[in-house]
């Protein structure tokens, strides 16, 4: 993804109406890893994650959620991610509440399973969810 390509990507996205928003949904969640840690591709989904349209949300949540077994789970993988983490502080900001509480747990008990407390994206993406609870209050 080319650092101007991705405003172009956005502005379809956000310009256009409910069927092709979920066309345009179905090929992210096609390439979702590849956008979620590129630094321009990670926008675009930000983007589509923030949009009112439930189908849209769904079907990133279903992507955010799957994987091979625990170690393979889009969570844990972008949480560790240059730009994957942001990806999922906005996905935290922006879904449904026992959306986001579900995501928190899963990030939080995957954070002190596996230690990562030498990894500084995930340090960074719990000291972000930190503060969001603190917001809530």
């Amino acid at each position: 993804m080319k650092n101007y390509s991705n405003y172009i990507v956005q502005n379809a996205f956000n310009k256009c109406g409910s069927v092709k928003k979920v066309i345009m949904a179905k090929i992210a969640v096609d390439n979702f890893m590849a956008l979620c840690s590129n630094k321009f591709g990670s926008n675009i989904i930000e983007v589509m994650l923030k949009s009112e349209n439930n189908e849209v949300q769904s079907m990133l949540i279903q992507t955010l959620l799957t994987g091979e077994g625990e170690e393979d789970c889009y969570i844990n993988r972008l949480m560790k991610d240059q730009f994957g983490n942001y990806v999922l502080k906005s996905a935290i900001q922006c879904l449904p509440q026992h959306t986001s509480d579900n995501i928190i747990n899963h990030v939080v008990n995957y954070f002190n399973t596996y230690n990562l407390f030498n990894n500084f994206y995930s340090k960074r993406l719990i000291n972000d969810i930190n503060i969001f609870k603190k917001g809530k209050k």
